[in-house]
């Protein structure tokens, strides 16, 4: 008797889950496509229609991929997740909001890839990045957003945030094309590889630590910043360190090519041609510029002002 009982009980069980309709259920992977539906279970043969109705039914640490070229929606990001769309246009228009806002836990991780960030009507942001361990953004176009492009702003004490851009452009942004701005005691760590940012109404980055009494630290390879309003590349601190190496990159057109403010605030550079700026190299209220000997620092309104070391 006992024996059919568990039977019976185990036959209920299963029956009541494969009750559960597959949308109910998060996939490890997910797919979305111009002519979804987000009332579908987002698998490859029935996707949905955008980012947001795809994310609920994707588990953490699962991907969403585009089966083809669509609009596929602003989004919030609160868990471990990769939305890959690499080969297809996956279009993100944000009228008066951002693009895509990442406020996930602190031991999330965040991947971007292939997507296409518009801005219109005072849109905020393209990628707003509040909280997570790491958010990686790659092969993306960016535009039309009246803060920045990416916006970093973690705000939990003692958080400590990485952020890596490959591979993107950023342009026609009425703000910054990128901002790293942490408070209270935030970290924040800056990857750009292959990045080009041009045409901001602000600086084409901007690496702030006067906010935060966190470390900050930027890598810069293998870029581009170009014809922005204020500097290529902005250091700010207020007695916390905000250090930036940039190697093999340009600075080209700007108000100042790199400028380096406040005390704790440090730009090493190698091998770049700074050229066709107002200034060339900024240094003011103790901030430090050093330039490598490998550099070409010529064709500016004013070269600036800037330490100078051989490598070694």
């Amino acid at each position: 008797m006992t024996t059919r009982i568990f039977l019976l009980v185990a036959v209920a069980v299963a029956a009541l889950f494969l009750a559960v309709p597959d949308h109910a259920r998060a996939q490890s992977r997910t797919w979305v496509a111009g002519l979804g539906d987000d009332v579908n279970p987002c698998s490859r043969t029935a996707p949905c229609k955008t980012f947001a109705g795809a994310i609920s039914k994707t588990a953490a640490g699962g991907e969403i991929n585009c089966v083809d070229s669509g609009a596929y929606g602003t989004v919030t990001i609160t868990k471990s997740i990769a939305i890959v769309c690499d080969g297809a246009e996956a279009g993100v228009l944000a009228s008066n909001s951002s693009g895509i806002v990442v406020n996930a836990a602190a031991s999330d991780s965040v991947f971007l890839s292939g997507l296409d960030l518009q801005g219109i009507n005072g849109a905020v942001s393209g990628v707003n990045i509040l909280q997570a361990k790491s958010v990686r953004i790659a092969n993306s176009k960016i535009r039309g957003f009246t803060v920045a492009g990416v916006n970093v702003v973690p705000s939990a004490a003692a958080a400590f945030i990485k952020v890596e851009l490959v591979g993107a452009t950023l342009h026609d942004n009425p703000g910054s094309g990128i901002i790293v701005r942490p408070t209270t005691s935030a970290k924040a760590r800056l990857l750009l590889d292959r990045v080009h940012v041009t045409e901001s109404g602000g600086s084409g980055l901007v690496v702030d630590g006067s906010a935060t009494t966190g470390l900050l630290k930027a890598v810069i390879v293998d870029s581009v910043f170009a014809s922005n309003v204020s500097a290529g590349v902005n250091v700010v601190a207020g007695g916390v360190s905000a250090h930036v190496l940039i190697d093999r990159s340009s600075s080209f057109d700007n108000s100042n090519g790199l400028a380096a403010s406040g005390n704790g605030a440090v730009i090493r550079f190698s091998n770049m041609t700074i050229s066709g700026n107002a200034t060339g190299v900024l240094q003011s209220n103790s901030g430090v510029a050093q330039s490598f000997s490998t550099n070409a620092i010529v064709g500016n309104a004013d070269n600036g002002a800037f330490g100078t070391t051989a490598l070694k």
